[in-house]
């Protein structure tokens, strides 16, 4: 799953919006721009477009009303979350090659467990 995928999902799921859909609700759609924008600097307008289903033509034009949404409440939230998840999502520390053979491990161990279960089964 992608980085654009992830941040859409938790953006629905915390404002009760539908980004990607087909539906033109005025919440949708803000929450939409917000979302574009706020990644503008990070994606080009393909990648945005291709993320939510729209045209980069789309995309363009989301951000020449930047400046006037950014006053609204609701695209100011929507904005500033996607700017935090994005951060979240891409400043997570990467895990150490030692931290990931003990981890590789445990899985190792626990499937060795559930195989012998089922095997008693």
């Amino acid at each position: 799953m992608s980085i654009i995928s992830e941040i859409v999902q938790q953006l629905n799921k915390d404002f009760k919006v539908d980004i990607a859909g087909a539906k033109r609700t005025m919440m949708n759609s803000i929450a939409r721009k917000a979302m574009v924008n706020a990644l503008r600097n990070k994606y080009t307008t393909i990648e945005l477009g291709h993320a939510i289903g729209r045209k980069h033509s789309t995309i363009c034009h989301y951000m020449v009303s930047h400046q006037y949404d950014y006053k609204m409440h609701f695209y100011k939230d929507v904005y500033l979350t996607t700017q935090l998840l994005y951060k979240d999502l891409v400043d997570t520390p990467p895990v150490s090659h030692h931290e990931l053979n003990q981890l590789l491990q445990e899985v190792k161990s626990k499937l060795l467990i559930f195989e012998k279960k089922m095997k008693a089964l």
